[in-house]
């Protein structure tokens, strides 16, 4: 794993970024260095999706929409942010969501049984049944 170093003082290694710019720092003492700067909002990266409609899929009639309550619930789930925290797993639900066969893709996921873990939380906090 690649560790990333603190882009104020460029000595030691970044254990933080600013929620603004995403910028790289160590500690209290560079994050209060970099707040004086006045630092731009990060880009979207190329490949992340825009947020607004979502255009329905013909071929994915599983496809479910959820509520602004239901993502506010799946948000205030301690269990759920302690696991989308860590980037194994951020990264593979952003493979899940740009693959074009989704539904095989997760399948392959669910080998992962703290992925079958997370799945679980994330269908408990919406009320999920299976019909």
């Amino acid at each position: 794993m690649v560790r990333k170093i603190c882009e104020v003082c460029s000595t030691n290694e970044s254990n933080y970024k600013c929620p603004t710019c995403f910028l790289p720092f160590c500690s209290v003492a560079c994050s209060r260095v970099h707040k004086q700067t006045q630092c731009e909002p990060a880009r979207p990266k190329e490949n992340s999706r825009p947020k607004g409609p979502v255009e329905e899929d013909e071929d994915d009639e599983d496809r479910v929409i959820l509520s602004d309550n239901a993502l506010r619930t799946i948000g205030l789930n301690e269990d759920i942010k302690r696991l989308v925290s860590q980037k194994r797993f951020r990264d593979a639900l952003l493979t899940v969501d740009g693959a074009k066969d989704r539904r095989k893709a997760l399948e392959l996921l669910m080998a992962d049984p703290e992925f079958v873990v997370l799945a679980d939380l994330l269908l408990e906090q919406i009320d999920f049944s299976d019909p």
